[in-house]
């Protein structure tokens, strides 16, 4: 996301925030990883789930607020959210 800050116009800034939201799918998949092969805790695991959690409903919400007819892909393999 620290990308997006260097946009050059409002489509590259959108287009940035879709790139973190493939990257926060991605880090859930690691994170049920780390989970399934008991490198982290439970209470580890459910910690960083609430955090990525939020942190993608901030990037959901921020690139609709810029442009609501964008569509950043919410599908996630994470069942909470």
């Amino acid at each position: 996301m620290y990308e997006a800050y260097f946009a050059e116009s409002t489509n590259d800034y959108i287009h940035k925030l879709s790139i973190s939201s493939k990257e926060i799918n991605e880090t859930f998949f690691w994170l049920e990883l780390l989970k399934f092969e008991n490198l982290i805790s439970v209470d580890e695991y459910l910690l960083l789930n609430d955090e990525i959690i939020e942190i993608r409903k901030i990037v959901i919400l921020t690139s609709y607020i810029l442009h609501p007819t964008s569509y950043i892909n919410t599908a996630s393999p994470n069942k909470d959210f």
